[in-house]
C-alpha cells in the first residue's frame, strides 16, 4: 500500500518553538563528571571541560539547557556549588547513591550554556530546599543589585548577571522516590510562594524577565490540582508551563515505537486540562507545556545495585547504548512536538552526555549514538511554522501473532538486570496488544517567507521499504535536499562494547548512517521511497 501525505501550505498551525531540540544534564552517572567535565584528561582544557563532547554538542546546538536535575535537585544546595573549589564540601548524593564532589556548579554551568550558545534552564530544590533558598539563588544569578547574593557572585568572578531566564519549581515532587515528595496542594503552595519572591527579586533588579515551570506529573488528577491551586489563588501570572516527562523502554522493536501513541495522547490529554482552565476560569493566562525530560531508557526496573553487576570497568549508572529503533523513536518524538506547536514550547531530552544520551564518551574518546542524528537534522533543517498535514497510511496491528514473533527474534535481547528481576519479555509486551501503529509518521514546516518547506517522514516498518506520495497543494517547489537516516540492522548498536572496559568499543558505522543527496525532480504531488526502519528530511524550494 502506497502511503499519502497531503500537505497544504496555506494551514499553519503555529509557530515552531526552537526551545523544543532543548536539552538535559543532571549530576547522574557520568553525565557531568566523565562527560562534559573531566578534570586531568587530556582532551579537556585547563577548566576541566571536555572540548571533544562540546564540539559534539555544538552539532546538536541546543537552544535551551536544563540543569541540575532531575533527582538531583530535590537535594542540591546551590551554594555547595560555588566558590573556591577546593573549598566546596564533598557530599552524599542519596538520589542516585554517589559522592557529590560539587566542583561543577553553577559557574560551570553557565560557562557550559556559553560555550554551546544555550539559555539556561535552572531547576530549583523544591524537595529539601526552600522558597527562600531559590530566592537566593535567583538573587546570585541574575542581580544587578548592590546585595549579598549578588556580590557573592561577583566575588566568584562574574561582574554581570548570568540572565537565566527559564526556572523549573521544583522535580517530580508527585513520585515517593523523590527527596520532599508530598500532596499537590502542598506541593503547588510551596511553588507559588518560592515563585512570588523569585518574582519580587526581578522586580527589584533582576536582569531579564523569568519564566516559571511548574511540576507537573503526566496525571490528570496531580496536574489539576496544582494548577487549579494557582488559579484559585489569583496566581495565574506565575505559571508560564507545565513540565511532561515521558520514558519508554523494551528490548524488542516494536513496544519503544508504541509508546510514541501514548507520547502523544499524554500531550492532547494536558493541553484538554488547560483548556478546561480557560473555560472555568475565564482568563487567557494559561500554561505552555514543556516536556522537559523524554528519551528511550532501557535500565527502568529501579533494581540498580542488580544492574551494577553488569557494568564494565569505569561505566556508571545509565550509560546507554542506543540503536537505530531508538533514533525512530526520537524522529517521532520530535513529529510530535512540531505537530503540537500549539501547546508545546519546550522539550528536553534526557540526557545530553552519557546518560541516555546521544552522546556517549570515554576516557580516550566520545562518540555519536544513532539518537543523535534526528535531534542534528531536525534541528537544522525545519523551518518557524507548523503545517497541517495529513497522512494516510497503513497500520500494523500489534496482535497475537506480533507479539509472538517479537519474542522469538528478541528474547536475546532481554537485558541481564532484567533478567535478574524476573521481567519477562512476553509479560512486558502484553500490555500493547491491540494497539495499532501507523507505519508512516511524519510532520511539516513552512518558512515564514512561504519559499521552502520541510518535510520530515519516519518509516516505522522493522522490514519492508514503503512508497510516500507527497501532495503539496499550492506549491510546486523547484528542486530539494533529501536526509536519509537508516542503518542495516535496526536493533544493532553503534557502539559496540569489544572488552571489559569502558573505553574498549568498536564503532559500527552501519547501524546507523546518513546519506544527503539533492533531488531534481520534485513538483507539487511526487512520490518518495523510504527504506524499512528509516527516517527521511527533505527541504523544498
Amino acid at each position: 500500500m502506497k502511503s499519502k501525505i497531503r500537505i497544504d501550505v496555506e494551514r499553519v498551525k503555529g509557530n515552531v518553538s526552537p526551545m523544543i531540540f532543548g536539552q538535559f544534564i543532571e549530576h547522574m552517572g557520568r553525565a557531568i563528571y566523565g562527560g562534559v567535565y573531566e578534570e586531568g584528561n587530556p582532551l579537556s582544557d585547563k577548566d576541566g571541560f571536555r572540548l571533544d563532547v562540546i564540539e559534539k554538542i555544538k552539532e546538536l546546538s541546543p537552544p535551551v539547557l536544563r540543569w541540575p536535575g532531575g533527582n538531583f535537585a530535590s537535594g542540591y544546595h546551590w551554594m555547595d556549588g560555588i566558590g573556591p573549589k577546593e573549598n566546596r564540601p564533598k557530599k552524599l548524593e542519596l538520589a542516585w547513591q554517589t559522592i557529590e564532589s560539587n566542583r561543577f556548579g553553577t559557574d560551570e554551568f553557565i560557562e557550559l550554556c556559553r560555550r554551546i550558545k544555550s539559555e539556561p534552564y535552572i531547576c530549583a530544590n523544591l524537595g529539601w530546599g526552600s522558597p527562600e533558598e531559590a530566592t537566593n539563588w535567583l538573587e546570585y544569578c541574575n542581580a544587578d543589585t548592590d546585595t549579598y547574593f549578588a556580590n557573592l557572585r561577583r566575588e566568584n568572578g562574574a561582574d554581570k548577571p548570568f540572565d537565566v531566564k527559564y526556572w523549573g519549581l521544583g522535580n517530580e515532587i508527585y513520585g515517593s522516590w523523590q527527596h520532599g515528595h508530598c500532596e499537590p496542594e502542598e506541593y503547588a503552595h510551596k511553588a507559588a510562594e518560592a515563585a512570588k519572591m523569585m518574582k519580587r527579586t526581578e522586580y527589584m533588579g533582576a536582569s531579564v524577565p523569568i519564566k516559571f515551570i511548574v511540576c507537573g506529573a503526566n496525571n490528570f488528577d496531580w496536574d489539576r490540582r496544582v494548577l487549579e491551586y494557582f488559579y484559585k489563588k489569583n496566581y495565574a501570572e506565575l505559571v508560564d508551563f507545565i513540565s511532561l516527562h515521558r520514558y519508554d523502554s523494551g528490548p524488542d522493536y516494536y513496544r519503544v515505537l508504541l509508546g510514541t501513541i501514548d507520547f502523544e495522547h499524554n500531550i492532547v490529554a494536558c493541553k484538554g486540562l488547560i483548556e478546561e482552565l480557560k473555560k472555568h476560569y475565564r482568563t487567557n493566562k494559561l500554561p505552555k507545556i514543556a516536556f522537559d525530560e523524554w528519551n528511550v531508557w532501557y535500565k527502568t526496573t529501579g533494581e540498580r545495585r542488580i544492574a551494577k553487576k553488569y557494568f564494565r570497568q569505569g561505566e556508571d549508572l545509565l550509560d546507554e547504548l542506543y540503536c537505530l529503533r531508538d533514533a525512530l523513536y526520537v524522529g517521532s518524538a520530535l513529529n510530535i512536538f512540531i505537530r503540537h506547536c500549539d501547546i508545546v514550547e519546550m522539550a528536553n531530552m534526557a540526557q545530553l552526555v552519557n546518560v541516555i544520551a546521544p552522546i556517549f564518551a570515554t576516557p580516550k574518546e566520545s562518540y555519536r549514538q544513532p539518537i543523535f542524528f534526528p535531534l542534528k537534522y531536525y534541528r537544522a533543517m525545519h523551518k518557524e511554522l507548523s503545517l497541517d498535514i495529513n497522512v494516510i497510511s497503513e497500520q500494523i496491528a500489534f496482535d497475537e501473532k506480533l507479539l509472538e514473533e517479537q519474542v522469538r527474534k528478541y528474547e536475546h535481547n532481554v537485558p541481564l538486570h532484567w533478567k535478574d528481576s524476573n521481567i519477562e519479555l512476553r509479560d512486558s509486551l502484553k500490555p500493547y496488544l491491540g494497539r495499532s501503529l501507523s507505519v508512516i509518521d511524519a510532520s511539516a514546516t513552512r518558512s515564514s517567507d512561504g519559499k521552502s518547506i520541510v518535510v520530515s517522514i519516519v518509516n516505522r516498518d522493522e522490514d519492508s521499504n514503503r512508497e510516500v506520495e507527497i501532495d503539496l497543494l499550492d506549491f510546486a517547489p523547484r528542486s530539494g535536499k533529501r536526509v536519509v537516516i537508516t542503518g542495516d540492522e535496526p536493533m544493532g548498536t553503534s557502539i559496540v562494547p569489544s572488552g571489559s572496559s569502558i573505553s574498549d568499543n568498536d564503532y559500527n558505522e552501519r547501524a546507523c548512517f546518513v546519506r544527503e543527496s539533492m533531488m531534481d525532480k520534485v513538483s507539487s504531488r511526487f512520490t518518495v521511497e523510504l527504506p524499512a526502519h528509516s527516517i527521511l528530511l527533505m527541504e523544498l524550494r
